[in-house]
């Protein structure tokens, strides 16, 4: 599992841990890393070796190996109220889907992990509910079904 720690429990860090054992196998102080990351928040994806997580500049893509993580890259989002939920959109993980609140409503996001840019999709002007979209709107993925 892919766990991230806030600043309320201590320094800003991520961590793999083992399921089966609790045990913890790799750690990365996000104070060490680019300042744009800040902390991470939950609710990202993982496939194969990486990772992308919600962060305080917009979003943060890790490498995880077998006993270390390494941040491959950020992308810059401009959403004052964050990004929330990214997934993976393709096999190869070089594009992401997530949403943001905006103001009454909000939108969904299309990143390109390439270019580092995200576009703004199907903007929803008066949207209510969680953060601003509700539960109808916001996207569909089963965790316990990967693909």
């Amino acid at each position: 599992a892919f766990i991230e720690q806030g600043p309320v429990a201590g320094r800003p860090t991520v961590r793999v841990v083992e399921v089966a054992t609790g045990a913890t196998v790799a750690v990365l102080d996000l104070t060490k890393v680019d300042p744009r990351v800040g902390a991470v928040s939950y609710a990202g994806d993982w496939l194969g070796r990486r990772v992308v997580a919600p962060s305080a500049g917009g979003l943060a893509v890790f490498r995880v190996g077998p006993r270390s993580i390494s941040l491959e890259r950020t992308v810059e989002v401009q959403a004052p109220q964050g990004v929330a939920e990214p997934r993976f959109a393709d096999a190869a993980g070089r594009r992401v889907t997530a949403w943001t609140a905006e103001g009454r409503g909000g939108a969904f996001l299309h990143c390109d992990l390439e270019t580092r840019r995200c576009e703004r999709l199907v903007p929803l002007p008066s949207a209510r509910g969680t953060r601003g979209f509700p539960a109808w709107r916001r996207p569909l993925y089963n965790p316990s079904r990967p693909q």
